[in-house]
């Protein structure tokens, strides 16, 4: 099993499965794919939008999603100046859309899973 080193997958292979599988942490998640694609190692954690970039590439061809995802309780953000009135007016524009529907729709034009 390989991860991303110092990353929340990295945490949660280390947390529950040291114990029973060989894990190979990488300084960058290029060199992970490449070891995947080598056949270095056999199954890769990793956030869930880089790994379906990532399996949209020539590279990628015969590897996929498998099984469930991982509720690791990672968040995404976007940094604003603290004390911002755009922090306000941001939140306010995402709340927006995912309660109308924009959201969504905007999202599976891109993605085949909510990035939010």
């Amino acid at each position: 099993m390989g991860a991303y080193r110092s990353t929340v997958s990295s945490q949660y292979l280390e947390d529950n499965f040291a114990d029973k599988v060989n894990i190979k942490l990488y300084d960058n998640q290029e060199n992970a794919y490449l070891d995947l694609t080598a056949g270095r190692i056999d199954l890769l954690v990793s956030d869930k939008f880089p790994a379906w970039n990532w399996l949209q590439s020539k590279e990628a061809q015969g590897f996929e999603f498998k099984g469930d995802d991982i509720d690791i309780q990672d968040k995404v953000a976007v940094a604003v100046r603290k004390g911002s009135k755009l922090k306000e007016a941001f939140s306010k524009a995402i709340a927006e859309i995912v309660a109308n529907g924009r959201y969504q729709e905007i999202n599976q034009r891109y993605f085949p899973f909510s990035i939010y």
